[in-house]
């Protein structure tokens, strides 16, 4: 992904001016083409990393941002620092609470 940035500029100064009437305007002309072209074309690249965790901190699913991103969902959760599947994390729960009605109803016997 990448931003553009567009700088506001206000300028009553003409971007080109006629050369061919005041010669050392050439010079002029050459800078102020430059600094258009550089202005049209700045951008900023964010890495996958930063990218992901953004969109994470926006409240977006792994999932989500897996397919905005055009990524697998595992390379999401390496970029996310993330080392536990929710559904480990799922099965995981239902095993503790498994256990622990196991524990009341042989208590209850």
């Amino acid at each position: 992904m990448s931003y553009s940035i567009n700088p506001a500029e206000v300028s009553t100064t003409p971007a080109v001016s006629d050369a061919r009437l005041d010669p050392s305007a050439k010079a002029e002309d050459t800078v102020r083409k430059r600094a258009v072209s550089q202005s049209q074309n700045d951008t900023v690249q964010v890495s996958q990393a930063a990218q992901a965790k953004s969109m994470a901190e926006q409240g977006e699913s792994v999932s989500q941002i897996a397919a905005n991103m055009g990524i697998p969902t595992d390379t999401v959760k390496t970029l996310l620092g993330v080392t536990e599947d929710a559904t480990t994390a799922a099965l995981a729960a239902v095993a503790a609470a498994a256990a622990s009605a196991t524990r009341t109803l042989s208590a209850m016997a």
